[in-house]
C-alpha cells in the first residue's frame, strides 16, 4: 500500500478559505488527491490531483458558517490509502446594518444578513449604568429582526448581535449602543397634594413628581367644569380651551411650561405659582390659558411629562383639586388671535376666499347679499354647500367675533366617524407598526397588502382609502414610515400602482422625528423587500422638493416609475406661511395626477397622516368642487374624511 500523508492539518484564513498542509509523502505513489466533502451538498465530494513533492494546498470559495471535512489519498498501482477525514468549522459571516428603533420598554432591531449558512442569530443585551453592565438576556432568533422587551425605560443598552453558522460557531460581533424613550412618570410622591388658591393660582412643587424615569421636561395645569372626575386622561391632550369655552369639553389643557426647577441648580425655586385664565394665547393653538367660563365651577391637575407629544405624550396626572369658588361674571373678553387663520377651516376660508376675491376681480361681479336665514348645522341637518357669489359675506359672517362660528362648527364634526371599529390596528401584532398609538386606522376602509407567506399580520399597514372629487379612493392616507415599515411603505406603492407619492412633513422637526427617511438619497439604488427603488431625478425649489424614482420588482421582473412631490414648508401642528405657496403645490399635484390618470390612488401622508394629510386632501377635493359646481362645502367634505380615518383634519 502507497504511503499515507502525515501530520495533516487546516487553519481557517478568513470565513471562505483554508489552508490545508500535510508532511512530504515518502515511498512509492502513483497519484495523491486532495478530498473535501459537504455534507450539506449530495453530490460528488470535491477533488484536487496533487503534484509530487506538494505539501500545501489554498482552498478558496468556501461557503461561511458550513462544515467541511478534508482527507489527503493517494494510489499505487492497485493499492489505496487515506488519511481520516479531518473536521473544519469555517466562522458564518457577521451580520450587517444593524439598526435599533426604541421604545419605552422594549428595543426592536433588524439587520442585514450576510452570505453564507445561517442556523440563528444570537443576540445579547446588557443594559448599562454609569457606562458598567449591570445585567444581561441572550436571546437565539431565527429571523433577522427582533423585539427585545421587558425593558426599563429611559436606560442605555449594549447590543451585540452574532451569526450563527450550521456548526454553531459564531461569527465577528456587531455592538451598537441603543437607549429606551423616556416614559410617563410614575404617580406623584405626595398622595396628590397641591394648593389652588382663590384667584385660581396652582402651585407646582418641585418634589410632586419623580424623576426616576427621566427628567421632567414639561409642567402643565389641566382644568375641568366636571365635578365627577378624579383625574384626567391622556384623551384630555387633544382639547383645547377653545373646545372648552365655544364647545362641548369640560376638561382642557390650559397651561403648559417648561420645567422652572431646572432652571440654574444654584437657585432653583422650591415652588412655582401658576394662574390659570390669565386670556394668554400664541399663534398655536396647542394651548390657550384662556378665560375661565363665569360661573362655572373649575377644579385643577397637575400634569408632568417626560416628553411632551399632542399626540402621544408621556405625562402623569395628580388628582383633580377640590372645587373652589366660582369666577367673577364678567363680559366675555376674546384673547387677540394673531392673523385670521388659525386652523384648518380657517386656512379654506382664506385660500377660498383669495381665490374668490380674484375671480370677483377679474369678472367684476356685483356683490350680492347674505341669505337671510342661514343653515342651522348639525350633523342630522348636513350644511348646505355655500354658492361661490355667496362666498364672501359667508366668510366675513363667519371670521366675525373672533372666529366663533367656525369653532362652533368645527365642534360638530369632533365625534364624526369614531365608533367605527379599529380592530386590526389594536392587534398586538400590529401595534409596533403605528406611529402614534391613538392613530389608528378604521377596518371598514383600511388599505390591505398581499399577505407574506402564513404570517395572517403582514397584511397590515396603518393606511386607509379616502374619497376624492372624482373617486371613493381616489386617495390613500397614511402615516410617515417608521423604520420597520418601510418595506411595508413600498410594498403599498407597488400592489396599488402608487404613481405619486405626497409628502406634506419634513422627516425630523424640532427634534423630534415625524417620519423615517425612506428613499435613496443618492443615485445608488436601495432594495425595501422585493422593490428596489432607483433616484433618477431631484429639483428642489424654496418650498417642496420633486423626486423621480424608478421602482423595479424583483419577484415580478417590471419596473414602474414614481413621482414624489415633497412640500417642506408646513409645520407640523401649524399651517403654511402663505397660502399661494400650497395653492401652486396643489395645482403641481393635480398636474402630475392628470398625468397618470390610469394609475392607482394618489398616496399622501405627513406624519400622522391626519393633519396636513387630511387638509391637503380636502383642499383638492373643495377647489375642484368650486370649478365644477361653483360651491364650497366644508363641512360635508371634512365629514366624508372623518368617516374614513380617524381624526382626519385633526385641530381647527
Amino acid at each position: 500500500a502507497p504511503s499515507v500523508p502525515k501530520n495533516l492539518s487546516v487553519v481557517a484564513e478568513g470565513n471562505n478559505t483554508m489552508r490545508i498542509s500535510w508532511d512530504s509523502v515518502s515511498g512509492q505513489q502513483d497519484d495523491c488527491q486532495l478530498w473535501l466533502r459537504d455534507p450539506r451538498n449530495g453530490t460528488l465530494p470535491w477533488r484536487h490531483s496533487l503534484v509530487r513533492g506538494q505539501v500545501q494546498h489554498l482552498l478558496q470559495g468556501l461557503i461561511p458558517g458550513r462544515n467541511y471535512s478534508v482527507s489527503l489519498s493517494c494510489v499505487a498501482g492497485p493499492y489505496w490509502s487515506s488519511t481520516k477525514p479531518l473536521a473544519v468549522t469555517m466562522e458564518p459571516n457577521p451580520v450587517k446594518d444593524v439598526q435599533c428603533l426604541p421604545e419605552s420598554r422594549s428595543l426592536y432591531l433588524n439587520w442585514t444578513s450576510s452570505p453564507g449558512d445561517v442556523e440563528a442569530y444570537e443576540v445579547v443585551t446588557e443594559r448599562l449604568s454609569e457606562g458598567l453592565p449591570t445585567s444581561k438576556i441572550v436571546t437565539s432568533i431565527p429571523t433577522s429582526e427582533v423585539s427585545l422587551e421587558g425593558l426599563r425605560p429611559n436606560s442605555s443598552y449594549q447590543i451585540v448581535v452574532s451569526t450563527v453558522g450550521m456548526n454553531t460557531m459564531r461569527s465577528q460581533a456587531v455592538t451598537l449602543l441603543c437607549n429606551t424613550t423616556v416614559e410617563a412618570l410614575p404617580p406623584p410622591l405626595r398622595a396628590d397634594i397641591f394648593q389652588v388658591e382663590a384667584s385660581s393660582t396652582v402651585i407646582i412643587s418641585s418634589d410632586l413628581f419623580s424623576e426616576e424615569n427621566g427628567q421632567i421636561e414639561y409642567y402643565g395645569v389641566v382644568a375641568t367644569t366636571n365635578d365627577s372626575l378624579l383625574r384626567p386622561t391622556q384623551e384630555i391632550m387633544s382639547s383645547t380651551w377653545y373646545d372648552h369655552y365655544y364647545g362641548t369639553e369640560d376638561s382642557y389643557l390650559a397651561v403648559l411650561i417648561p420645567n422652572p426647577f431646572h432652571l440654574s441648580p444654584r437657585s432653583s425655586p422650591e415652588t412655582w405659582r401658576v394662574p390659570v385664565g390669565t386670556e394668554e394665547c400664541g399663534r398655536s393653538r396647542a394651548t390657550c390659558n384662556g378665560k375661565l367660563k363665569a360661573n362655572e365651577q373649575y377644579r385643577f391637575s397637575i400634569a408632568a411629562f417626560t416628553k411632551y407629544d399632542p399626540v402621544a405624550p408621556a405625562v402623569t396626572f395628580t388628582m383633580f383639586s377640590a372645587a373652589g369658588s366660582g369666577t367673577d361674571a364678567t363680559p366675555l373678553s376674546m384673547p387677540v388671535i394673531a392673523g385670521i387663520v388659525v386652523g384648518f377651516l380657517l386656512t379654506l376660508a382664506a385660500i377660498f376666499a383669495l381665490i374668490y376675491w380674484k375671480q370677483l376681480r377679474a369678472k367684476r361681479t356685483k356683490k350680492s347679499s347674505l341669505p337671510q336665514e342661514m343653515v342651522t348645522y348639525s350633523l342630522r341637518n348636513i350644511h348646505r354647500p355655500i354658492p361661490i357669489q355667496n362666498f364672501k359675506q359667508y366668510y366675513e359672517m363667519k371670521t366675525a367675533s373672533a372666529n366663533h362660528a367656525f369653532f362652533q362648527e368645527f365642534e360638530e364634526l369632533k365625534e364624526v366617524g369614531k365608533e367605527q371599529l379599529k380592530v386590526e390596528a389594536e392587534l398586538p401584532a400590529n401595534v409596533s407598526k403605528n406611529r402614534y398609538p391613538h392613530v389608528l386606522p378604521y377596518d371598514h376602509s383600511r388599505v390591505k397588502l398581499s399577505q407574506l407567506g402564513e404570517d395572517p399580520h403582514s397584511d397590515y399597514i396603518n393606511a386607509n382609502f379616502m374619497p376624492g372629487y372624482t373617486s371613493q379612493q381616489e386617495f390613500i392616507a397614511t402615516q410617515g414610515p417608521l423604520k420597520k415599515t418601510i418595506e411595508d411603505f413600498w410594498r403599498l406603492v407597488w400592489e396599488q400602482n402608487v404613481c405619486n407619492i405626497i409628502m406634506l412633513t419634513v422627516c425630523m422637526e424640532n427634534g423630534r422625528v415625524l417620519c423615517d427617511h425612506y428613499w435613496p438619497s443618492e443615485s445608488a439604488p436601495i432594495s425595501y423587500g422585493q422593490v428596489r427603488v432607483h433616484l433618477l431625478m431631484q429639483s428642489s425649489s424654496e418650498e417642496w422638493t420633486m423626486r423621480e424614482f424608478k421602482l423595479w420588482h424583483e419577484g415580478l421582473q417590471a419596473e414602474r416609475l414614481v413621482s414624489h412631490l415633497h412640500y417642506t414648508a408646513w409645520p407640523d401642528h401649524g399651517i403654511p406661511e402663505s397660502t399661494t405657496s400650497i395653492l401652486t403645490f396643489r395645482e403641481l399635484v393635480r398636474e402630475h395626477i392628470q398625468n397618470t390618470k390610469d394609475a392607482g390612488p394618489t398616496l399622501v401622508h405627513c406624519s400622522a397622516g391626519v393633519g396636513r394629510t387630511g387638509t391637503f386632501i380636502a383642499l383638492d377635493r373643495l377647489l375642484q368642487q368650486m370649478k365644477q359646481e361653483k360651491v364650497v362645502d366644508t363641512f360635508g367634505v371634512v365629514y366624508s374624511l372623518r368617516m374614513n380615518r380617524y381624526l382626519m383634519i385633526q385641530t381647527l
